[in-house]
């Protein structure tokens, strides 16, 4: 039997402060924070879904969206999990890097996140690595740099 790896867009969303850079985190009120994120729906490219969770997540509009800077596998031991009633061996994350343009809060159609919070870019590591089971560390590190740079 085949086994089905779930394909996941990530928007890592960026604004330039007087400060430097911050980073867009979605929280769910109770500890988790995450980028705006999701599936991959049929017939949409990951850079249409990541751009499409980070308006539904946190009415957030993006102006300029470039290639994946990190494509991360996350399939091995004890990597499955179950979603919608279906069963995945792991996952495929597309990150996207988009700069911030306007926030549209009419646009959000989720409520699992909450609120929306600008952090500074390490800051960001460790809130989104803390209690969430979907991130690594040195990925975020990884995507992060790539971010800044």
């Amino acid at each position: 039997m085949a086994k089905t790896i779930r394909e996941r867009a990530e928007m890592l969303i960026i604004t330039k402060t007087p400060t430097g850079k911050k980073i867009l985190l979605v929280t769910n009120g109770k500890g988790l924070y995450a980028f705006p994120g999701g599936g991959i729906k049929p017939g949409e490219s990951p850079e249409e879904a990541a751009i499409r969770e980070a308006l539904e997540e946190a009415g957030a509009c993006v102006k300029a969206v470039n290639d994946p800077k990190l494509v991360y596998n996350r399939i091995g031991v004890n990597t499955s999990y179950r979603r919608n009633g279906k069963q995945y061996a792991g996952s495929c994350t597309h990150f996207f890097i988009g700069e911030f343009d306007k926030l549209d809060l009419s646009a959000i159609s989720r409520k699992e996140y909450l609120e929306r919070e600008w952090t500074e870019p390490l800051d960001a590591i460790r809130v989104i690595c803390h209690n969430n089971w979907r991130y690594d560390g040195e990925v975020i590190q990884s995507v992060l740099v790539k971010a800044l740079t």
